[in-house]
């Protein structure tokens, strides 16, 4: 559901009034990525603080916890590094790609304090030179142990330990990544849970791997692409994979989660604190104070996601436009 036009421009005048201030305040890191054109810097400046109105909306009509908010990530994919450095200037912090070349490139000329998360195919070749980026934020897209072991032994000791979202496939689509965890087709019978069976298993083992292996690497959440038109039912999945994994989690080791009672640096136009609040608070969602983050949502159902407890929104098109194809993706609007 959108919000009106009235609503998203009050909100769109508060954000104004905190960039401005902010910009006033405090001094940006060095760029050397240029500026877009003004007619593009104003169109990006317009799409971005929509997005952020509709979500502040969506979040404040699910009553969450005081102090949460979700984070938004900004998918550049195919996008110059000039479009991503104006939505710097506005504010944005976390960007997504999903490329590690392409991320390499851009991250060389923006700001240092972006928090960059991957979102792509992590493929094991790749990990030293993403695991060399110092202000790489997040893996999203974790799904073997292979490539946790990967990340793990190319971070450096001096680095902040790299955060990392398992990847479910939670609709069972072949063109999809992650660990399935989809409940089985007919004839057979259904399970009593969609993510009970081998896909539950291979969740547990992934992560239990991760934390006691991998001291590198932080889990800390999950993340799932809903499928176009039923988003709601894997969003559902989703939540009932963090809140049963949280329960075979070590209970009292800081080694996994997140604070459940800390604010958290966000990307909402200045504001702190992470999570979404809603229905997604499980009775599994958080052990002795710590949580697993949930990242779902895309430009076509973040909202839905955000009201199913989403504490991480991917939103591409929404506010940098329509990407090309590149050649041989044929998946160029995902994540």
């Amino acid at each position: 559901m959108r919000v009106t036009d009235l609503g998203i421009r009050a909100i769109h005048y508060q954000y104004y009034a905190q960039f401005r201030a902010g910009a006033m305040s405090t001094s940006i890191p060095s760029s050397s990525a240029p500026l877009p054109s003004p007619e593009r810097t104003a169109e990006l400046y317009t799409a971005l603080n929509e997005i952020r109105a509709r979500v502040a909306v969506t979040v404040a009509s699910n009553s969450p916890p005081p102090g949460r908010r979700p984070t938004l990530v900004a998918v550049s994919k195919y996008k110059p590094a000039a479009d991503l450095r104006a939505c710097y200037d506005a504010g944005q912090r976390d960007f997504g790609e999903n490329y590690a070349q392409e991320l390499v490139e851009k991250a060389a000329v923006l700001p240092r304090d972006v928090r960059w998360h991957f979102i792509g195919t992590v493929q094991s070749n790749k990990a030293k030179v993403l695991a060399g980026i110092e202000n790489l934020y997040a893996v999203q897209t974790l799904s073997s142990t292979k490539v946790a072991d990967a990340l793990n032994r190319h971070r450096a000791a001096e680095h902040a330990p790299l955060r990392v979202f398992i990847q479910l496939n939670t609709s069972g689509e072949q063109t999809k990544g992650g660990i399935d965890i989809s409940p089985s087709p007919p004839p057979l019978p259904p399970p009593p849970s969609s993510i009970t069976g081998e896909g539950a298993k291979e969740l547990a083992q992934l992560a239990m791997h991760v934390v006691r292996r991998c001291p590198r690497l932080r889990l800390v959440g999950l993340m799932t692409i809903g499928k176009p038109g039923g988003g709601e039912e894997d969003f559902g999945g989703l939540r009932e994979a963090r809140d049963r994994l949280v329960r075979v989690l070590p209970p009292d080791e800081d080694v996994w989660g997140e604070d459940a009672d800390a604010e958290f640096d966000v990307d909402l136009g200045g504001g702190k604190g992470q999570g979404g609040g809603g229905e997604g608070e499980g009775e599994g969602a958080n052990t002795l104070g710590r949580r697993l983050l949930l990242s779902m949502g895309m430009s076509h159902d973040f909202e839905m996601a955000l009201r199913g407890g989403a504490d991480v929104v991917r939103v591409g098109t929404g506010i940098f436009g329509a990407r090309p194809p590149k050649k041989g993706d044929a998946r160029a609007e995902q994540p």
